[in-house]
């Protein structure tokens, strides 16, 4: 492998090609200046496929390549790519689905259904979790086919199906679509993609595959089952693949990469190394830990850490300051601050934006939303009927649901008209599951061609934050399809306001694709990162390990991490934050906390810490 800096791998681009860098040594940027290289070539802009990791990711990149020569890029995700593929009257006839793949919640709703079989949950779970692989049991086998037979009656597919299925419906074919192939296809982060998705990728690249990523920073979560042995192995079986590793520039700033590098290998000495020749000044404070006395004190001064940083940095705009957030509830809690400081600001709502419990009506938040407008969108959408019945059920209706599709004999067609009308119900359905359907049918006569914010009031007559985040994405025009389709996009990723006197909050995994200037990591204590719930298990730990310091590796100028000493003992415990004891404060009982690991681990290399107090 060939080690080079920037211009010198630009210069050695080949045909075939992998690219690897450690943290923050721009390997995104390398895919751009090469984009911008082949059109400069003669590729037309059209001919090029920029694959990311996330819609987030996909803002940026588009804002780097707006003002070159290369704005015209297809720039995409593995997903869109797949579902475009099985968008394919030809795939659609392959798969016998439709190009649609299951949220969290509508699974719970599928694995509902499957538990009246009596089949074990842990069997149910893994069928569901892998549903190619081979059951290894009767009740594996009968719980799968249960399980295929209900995907299509709800006409969707499992998350995990989705790539496989686009690879299998290209490959009967006899010819891939000329709109479907490029010239050139450059993936980031290919180590974050699952081995379909990969595979994926490379046969839409007519002529140039070019991949760049780190197998050491593999993030779960936007894809199935990442592959990282597909950038380590990515020479096998390509016999003329080129390997080079990008050197880190040289920076003004190297004090951050240092850090990130050191907590990720828990060794500082490439850092005592920097210290050593001149490079680091030993007082460098453009990484620095932030020390509050408490969770409180940490939110209220967040908007003076933010007023500081954009005051010292000459040229920096709200848009290159990211507040990065261990949870939803940090998330809110910064978007209330920064509307109470009047400070612009847009937030990325994590993973699971479809939050609440469906088991009751009154807290399903953006999921009825979410449901309403798939109802809205097509009245004959079964998974849509299915969700609607089921909420603020504790069985999720799925009994009822069972009786329907048996008097309907399964058959999806006869089903969508017993509840959308066109058909009588059987009159043994329950009163209480007529009075739902009726409630149904009335919202789709009141509300179905609505557009715009009547329609999204329709929706949610409540709007809460979740929802409003999106507000600011549409025309104010939509359709009720249109709506539907923004809603499950933005389910699987998460995107922000593109306007530049925003600052942006976001959690840890979708800052993937993006190079903030300033960082603002909030709530680096034990039990939020890495969160309670990795702090078992060996694997866990790592993953948050690489989360965070592919973090705080992204910041270019200055990085914050803040964390906080105490909180009183009712609120770490409702976040199961590790206490290293107790004590009694003026009548109240407060925990005193643990900082992140992550900041011990990078040894010298640890920010120099200051009090809150001293930094604002």
């Amino acid at each position: 492998m060939q080690r080079l800096d920037m211009e010198q791998a630009l210069a050695a681009a080949t045909a075939t090609m992998r690219v690897t860098a450690p943290v923050g040594a721009g390997k995104t940027e390398f895919l751009i200046r090469h984009a911008c290289a082949l059109v400069q070539n003669g590729l037309r802009p059209s001919s090029i496929c920029l694959v990311v990791n996330s819609e987030m990711a996909k803002l940026a990149a588009k804002r780097r390549l707006s003002q070159t020569s290369a704005a015209g890029v297809r720039i995409t995700t593995a997903r869109e790519l797949a579902l475009q593929v099985l968008s394919l009257p030809e795939a659609r006839t392959v798969i016998g689905r439709s190009p649609r793949a299951a949220t969290k919640q509508e699974v719970s709703f599928i694995l509902t259904d499957l538990r009246l079989t009596g089949i074990d949950s842990n069997t149910l779970r893994k069928v569901v979790a892998d549903p190619t692989a081979k059951p290894d049991s009767p009740d594996g086998q009968r719980a799968r086919d249960v399980l295929f037979d209900l995907l299509k009656r709800y006409d969707i597919l499992l998350d995990c199906e989705v790539a496989p299925s686009a690879v299998q419906a290209l490959g009967s074919l006899a010819e891939v679509p000329e709109r479907l192939r490029f010239q050139a296809v450059l993936v980031d982060d290919y180590q974050n993609l699952s081995a379909a998705s990969q595979a994926l990728c490379e046969m839409m690249a007519r002529e140039r595959f070019v991949v760049a990523g780190n197998a050491d920073q593999f993030i779960d979560g936007f894809d199935t089952n990442p592959n990282p042995r597909g950038l380590t192995d990515f020479e096998t079986g390509r016999p003329d693949a080129a390997s080079i590793e990008l050197e880190a520039p040289d920076t003004a700033y190297p004090r951050i990469r240092a850090f990130a590098q050191a907590a990720l290998t828990q060794d500082s000495s490439a850092f005592d190394r920097l210290v050593e020749s001149g490079a680091v000044e030993p007082d460098d404070d453009h990484a620095v830990l932030v020390k509050w006395r408490t969770p409180a004190d940490e939110m209220a001064n967040l908007p003076d850490v933010v007023r500081r940083l954009l005051a010292a940095e000459e040229g920096l705009v709200p848009r290159d300051l990211c507040i990065v957030t261990p949870n939803h509830t940090w998330t809110r809690s910064a978007l209330k601050m920064f509307k109470r400081a009047k400070i612009a600001a847009t937030a990325a709502q994590g993973n699971d934006p479809l939050r609440g419990d469906p088991r009751r009506q009154d807290a399903s938040g953006m999921l009825e939303a979410f449901v309403r407008a798939h109802l809205l969108a097509d009245r004959n959408d079964l998974m849509a009927w299915r969700m609607w019945l089921g909420l603020g059920r504790r069985d999720l209706a799925s009994k009822d649901f069972a009786a329907l599709a048996d008097a309907a004999q399964d058959h999806a067609a006869e089903l969508a008209a017993m509840l959308n009308g066109n058909a009588e119900l059987s009159a043994d359905t329950p009163p209480e599951l007529r009075a739902r359907i009726a409630e149904g049918r009335a919202l789709i006569a009141r509300s179905a061609e609505k557009q715009g914010y009547s329609l999204i009031m329709a929706c949610m007559p409540e709007l809460d934050e979740d929802f409003e985040s999106l507000v600011g994405e549409l025309k104010g025009s939509e359709t009720a399809a249109e709506l539907a389709a923004t809603l499950r996009k933005h389910v699987f990723s998460p995107v922000v306001s593109a306007d530049p006197a925003c600052v942006v909050i976001t959690p840890y995994r979708q800052l993937q694709g993006l190079s903030p200037k300033a960082i603002v990591v909030l709530g680096a204590v034990e039990g939020l990162m890495p969160a309670a719930a990795q702090l078992d298990g060996e694997r866990q730990a790592q993953a948050a390990r690489r989360l965070f310091c592919n973090a705080v590796g992204k910041a270019q100028n200055r990085l914050v991490v803040s964390t906080f000493q105490k909180a009183p003992a009712a609120f770490a415990e409702q976040f199961r934050l590790v206490e290293k004891r107790r004590k009694a404060e003026r009548g109240q009982t407060m925990a005193m906390l643990a900082r992140t690991r992550f900041v011990d681990d990078a040894g010298n290399a640890a920010p120099p810490s200051q009090s809150g107090e001293q930094f604002v």
